[in-house]
């Protein structure tokens, strides 16, 4: 065991851990569902793959710090309209392609917690 690190695990650790059991338990029940109802094979939407390369787009500029340099409000608008965007396109379109809006909905959760986690730490 290593020193200083508590057993149980840190917050940040359990909320990762539990966004990570989400998107498996989330992506095997779009296979399922895009398998029953046979839409595998329908193409996402254009908009979906938009919202997708924008939300990945917003990742990596936030663990690369590109974020930070811009002002907060621009920061937070941005921030938010990907994440309405993703839930709004991902509901939007799950009948013609689930799989792609579960992924969509998925990052939109995943940078909701993101956010609120960083409102979190801040605000100590």
């Amino acid at each position: 065991m290593i020193e200083g690190m508590d057993p149980v695990g840190s917050l940040t650790m359990n909320i990762a851990l539990v966004l990570i059991f989400i998107f498996f338990i989330a992506s095997i029940s779009a296979v399922l569902f895009s398998i029953k109802n046979k839409n595998i094979r329908n193409k996402p939407s254009r908009a979906v793959l938009v919202v997708i390369a924008l939300q990945l787009l917003v990742f990596t500029l936030f663990f690369s710090n590109i974020l930070g340099i811009l002002p907060e409000s621009v920061f937070t608008i941005v921030w938010w309209g990907t994440v309405l965007s993703g839930f709004i396109f991902g509901i939007k379109d799950y009948k013609n392609n689930s799989i792609a809006a579960t992924l969509c909905l998925l990052l939109s959760v995943c940078l909701a917690v993101l956010m609120l986690l960083l409102l979190g730490i801040t605000s100590m």
